[in-house]
């Protein structure tokens, strides 16, 4: 017999006695019972791995009514908002600034807005002291254009339109620009910079697009922007 051929019978005999015995062993250990105590430490684990679990559970279903109570109240909201926006005032507030900045000058948009019916024009309540009226001018139903003027031919000049249906541009220039909240009013102001620049408010109002400009100081004509009323 070859040396080769023993090896390989010597291995399938080793072979099959590892395999008896690994029988043998598992059939003894399947006889006896076997009872095996944890640790207190493990059981105590074990119960905080319990604990934690039932508490993840319940996160769970309090999240699942959470998000249904949220979307339920979303739903409210929305139809809500919906209803408010068939009153005409609340549409009126609810207006968004399109502001357009270019190197020379700035327009601004102001898209969402609706127009009171009781609204027939505007009046300007408030004139520094000397300025009178001299020019109003209507560009078909669309513009509006006041002049005012004094002893020394100091001008103002307001422009008013339909939101809507205007844009307002504001040559800018130099001109430093601020937006402030004045008795309800978003003003956009524009501080001239030089003595040929003018000062300039833009705002919105029920509907309508402002323009104010002038040389005066921009106090002044704050305070004639606030003054400018509906006629109704």
């Amino acid at each position: 017999m070859s040396p080769n051929k023993k090896i390989e019978i010597s291995e399938a005999i080793l072979h099959i006695a590892f395999q008896d015995n690994f029988e043998r062993e598992m059939a003894a250990l399947l006889s006896e019972p076997s009872i095996h105590e944890f640790s207190a430490r493990h059981e105590a684990r074990m119960q905080k791995l319990f604990r934690t679990e039932r508490r993840r559970d319940f996160c769970r279903s309090a999240f699942a009514v959470t998000k249904r109570t949220a979307a339920i109240l979303v739903i409210a909201v929305a139809l809500l908002f919906g209803a408010l926006l068939t009153n005409q005032e609340v549409r009126a507030s609810v207006v968004r600034t399109i502001i357009e900045w270019h190197q020379q000058f700035t327009r601004f948009r102001f898209e969402g807005s609706a127009v009171p019916d009781n609204i027939e024009g505007w009046r300007i309540s408030y004139m520094p002291e000397g300025f009178v009226e001299y020019q109003n001018t209507t560009l078909g139903d669309l513009l509006t254009i006041i002049r005012l003027t004094n002893e020394q031919n100091e001008t103002i000049v307001l422009e008013f339109a339909y939101a809507e249906s205007a844009a307002i541009s504001v040559g800018s220039g130099n001109a430093e620009h601020e937006m402030v909240l004045y008795s309800n009013l978003e003003l956009h102001i524009f501080h001239g910079t030089s003595d040929y620049q003018k000062n300039s408010i833009v705002w919105y109002n029920l509907g309508y697009a402002f323009l104010l400009q002038s040389y005066l100081p921009i106090e002044d004509l704050q305070r004639m922007a606030v003054s400018v009323v509906p006629i109704q």
